[in-house]
């Protein structure tokens, strides 16, 4: 064991450092993959809770308000989760694109990009503008 620390920390070369080299990279294949699916988890437990949480409040409201149910305070809940779930997939699309770089990866990643940003921008005009209607200033987004 002590000749191969001391092959590896002199930079020998030959199998040994090749078989490093290849477990450094393969290693690191293998960090950013458990990430992506740890991101696609978090942003599909978030959207699942969202869903169950949404629903159960409407069917609550519904049986004891008899029928007048806020629909705005849940749908705009659920936005605010959606657009957390957004963010998760963002990162995950991210790393993939780190992971294995294509001309289509990154333009899909662009497009993915521009849709978050432009569904956060609207989400966040309408939680400010629901805001307004309840009588309270500014938003939280």
């Amino acid at each position: 064991m002590m000749p191969l620390v001391l092959l590896v920390l002199a930079g020998g070369s030959g199998p040994v450092s090749a078989a490093l080299d290849w477990l450094d990279g393969d290693l690191l294949t293998l960090t950013l993959r458990a990430f992506i699916i740890l991101a696609n988890l978090a942003g599909g437990l978030v959207i699942g809770v969202a869903l169950v949480r949404a629903l159960a409040t409407y069917l609550f409201d519904l049986i004891s308000r008899q029928g007048d149910v806020p629909k705005e305070s849940i749908r705009l809940t659920l936005g605010r989760s959606l657009a957390l779930a957004l963010e998760f997939q963002l990162a995950a699309d991210i790393l993939g694109t780190a992971l294995n770089p294509t001309l289509r990866d990154i333009g899909l990643l662009a497009a993915i990009v521009i849709l978050r940003t432009l569904l956060n921008y609207f989400l966040g005009k309408e939680i400010d503008a629901a805001d307004q209607r309840a009588g309270r200033v500014g938003g939280a987004t």
